[in-house]
């Protein structure tokens, strides 16, 4: 499977370096280690924390503009 014409460039190219990366970190790692296993660890790990806190700053992120979206509201009937 491509991307070619289902992303943007700049998502393509960050995409293409994310795996780039990714395969050299598990490759180092492998090394050091001596273990697929961790070193899929060793990536995998910090890659799932960093989904995570996105998910909560989005999570904070909706419910900030919800309040403002509802403080909004409140101001349009008082006046």
């Amino acid at each position: 499977m491509t991307l070619v014409g289902v992303l943007r460039p700049d998502q393509a190219i960050a995409s293409g370096l994310g795996v780039l990366v990714t395969t050299a970190g598990m490759d180092l790692i492998r090394r050091l280690l001596d273990s697929s296993l961790r070193a899929y660890s060793a990536i995998c790990l910090p890659e799932a924390l960093s989904f995570l806190i996105a998910a909560v700053l989005v999570m904070r992120l909706g419910r900030i503009a919800e309040e403002r979206r509802r403080l909004d509201l409140g101001k349009g009937s008082d006046g």
